[in-house]
C-alpha cells in the first residue's frame, strides 16, 4: 500500500503490544463484550458522569501508557501526529465523509439506541481527550507498532478490529458505522501519512453526538 509514513522503525514486541492495548482498551472491550452477550436494545446512556469517568480513565491510563513507551525508546515523531493547518481543513473534511455515511447507514439499519444528557463543558473536554487517546493508541500506535513485521494491512485491520471490539456496547447497529469510521481514518494515516486528520475528524464527530446534533 502506498503510503507518506515514514519508513517503520519500531521492531513488533508482543509484550509491549499486549500491555499497551490491554491498559489502554482491555476493560473497555470486556465490557463491550458483556454488554453485547445480553443485548436487549437498551438506550446507551451518555451523561456527565459517564463522561468524566471516561476522561478521568483516559488521562490516569494515558499518562502510564506514555511513560511505558518513552521508556520503551518511542518518541512523538513515531506517531507522526503533523499537526497544520492544512491536515486540520483534511480533518474536517473526514469528518464530513463519516457523518454522511453514518446518515446513510442509520437509513438502512436503523438508530442506535441511546440518551444524551451532557453539559456543555463535559461535551468540550471529551472532545478534545477522547479522541487524542483512542486515535495515538488505536491508529497510530497499532499501526506503527506493527507495520514493520506484518505490513501496512494488517496493522489497519487489527486496529479497526480493536476499535469495533471496544464499541460492541452500543450494539449490533453501530459495528458497521464504527467499521468504516475506523476504515476510513486508518487509511487517512497510512496514505497521507499524518494522525492530525483522524484526530481532529473524530473530535467533531465525539462533539456532534454528544451535543445532540446527530440526532
Amino acid at each position: 500500500m502506498k503510503t507518506w509514513l515514514s519508513p517503520p522503525t519500531r521492531e513488533f514486541s508482543q509484550g509491549e503490544f499486549s500491555a499497551v492495548v490491554g491498559l489502554a482498551f482491555g476493560l473497555a472491550i470486556l465490557g463491550s463484550l458483556s454488554a453485547a452477550s445480553s443485548w436487549t436494545n437498551q438506550p446507551i446512556v451518555f451523561n456527565d458522569t459517564e463522561l468524566a469517568g471516561t476522561v478521568g480513565f483516559e488521562l490516569i491510563v494515558g499518562t502510564v501508557i506514555f511513560l511505558l513507551l518513552r521508556h520503551r525508546g518511542w518518541t512523538w515523531s513515531h506517531f507522526e501526529v503533523r499537526a497544520t493547518t492544512g491536515s486540520t481543513i483534511v480533518g474536517v473534511l473526514i469528518a464530513g465523509i463519516v457523518l454522511a455515511l453514518w446518515l446513510l447507514l442509520e437509513a438502512l439499519l436503523g438508530k442506535v439506541p441511546s440518551e444524551v444528557d451532557v453539559t456543555m463543558p463535559w461535551i468540550a473536554i471529551t472532545s478534545i481527550i477522547n479522541p487524542a487517546f483512542e486515535e495515538m493508541l488505536v491508529l497510530g500506535y497499532v499501526v506503527q507498532a506493527m507495520r514493520k513485521r506484518f505490513g501496512l494491512a494488517t496493522g489497519i485491520n487489527v486496529s479497526i478490529a480493536i476499535r469495533v471490539l471496544y464499541h460492541l456496547y452500543q450494539g449490533p447497529m453501530a459495528v458497521l458505522p464504527i467499521a468504516v469510521m475506523g476504515a476510513i481514518v486508518a487509511v487517512s494515516y497510512v496514505r497521507l501519512g499524518r494522525l492530525w486528520p483522524a484526530i481532529v475528524a473524530h473530535a467533531i464527530l465525539d462533539f456532534v453526538a454528544l451535543a445532540g446534533w446527530f440526532e
